[in-house]
């Protein structure tokens, strides 16, 4: 994942109008620990996820994460 394009991921969500960061959880591959710095600068929360090459088995362990409420370790 490259540092430039989750920052101008990042930038685009934050200008959406009526946008709460509370409310939005960024997952991001454990290994990729210098991505939390960039993260908490927008003040959204992050999950970090067990790597994978695999599109699918992320996005699946994404959300497996995001509806146990008890795994979020990045909440701001």
């Amino acid at each position: 994942m490259s540092y430039s394009s989750l920052r101008m991921t990042l930038e685009t969500i934050i200008m959406q109008p009526g946008i709460n960061p509370k409310l939005v959880f960024v997952c991001f591959d454990e290994k990729l620990d210098e991505m939390i710095n960039l993260i908490e600068l927008f003040e959204f929360n992050y999950v970090k996820i067990s790597s994978s090459s695999n599109y699918m088995e992320i996005f699946h362990k994404s959300i497996e994460k995001l509806l146990n409420s008890n795994e979020l370790i990045g909440e701001v």
